[in-house]
């Protein structure tokens, strides 16, 4: 297990044994009780010497990584969703019931930028893929990742939300 892994391990033990992790996105309402928000993360990009931090929902489970931001009509800068996978492995997203157009950025179980999908096509079934397995998938706001500044060089380490 890579180092910078460790702590957010050891949160998310934390966070499952206190019942605070997992569930759905809320704000979607079908007459039944509304789901809970998904817990959070800061998902902390390094590029160089810059630091960009992004306050990311988590999906890790077959569930919440199936819905992602489908449905979602709004997402602010800096906000997004992150992806977790118990393992590296080629990994295939497409944007069928997503009204927003994002950057999909891939990384590896280091954190090391994999490939990324920029200014993708709302609700298109076309399959966006990682060029090489990945663990992670970030997805933010179409335009985020070039006004971030990220690049190729970009380290994507976690830490629980401040």
């Amino acid at each position: 297990m890579p180092p910078w892994v460790k702590p957010f391990r050891s949160a998310l033990v934390l966070l499952l044994a206190l019942g605070l992790f997992g569930g759905g996105v809320g704000g979607v309402s079908s007459g039944m009780a509304e789901e809970q928000p998904l817990a959070r993360v800061d998902v902390v990009l390094k590029t160089g010497d810059r630091t960009t931090i992004i306050d990311a929902e988590i999906a890790d489970t077959a569930k919440t990584r199936a819905k992602g931001l489908m449905y979602r009509e709004d997402l602010t800068k800096e906000q997004g969703m992150l992806f977790i996978f118990a393992s590296e492995a080629p990994r295939l997203f497409w944007m069928k019931n997503t009204p927003l157009s994002l950057d999909i950025l891939f990384f590896d179980q280091d954190g090391h930028f994999v490939n990324g999908h920029y200014q993708t096509v709302p609700f298109s079934r076309k399959s966006l893929r990682s060029d090489k397995p990945a663990q992670y998938a970030l997805e933010i706001l179409a335009g985020e990742a070039e006004r971030l500044g990220l690049t190729t060089d970009t380290i994507l380490k976690l830490q629980l939300n401040r």
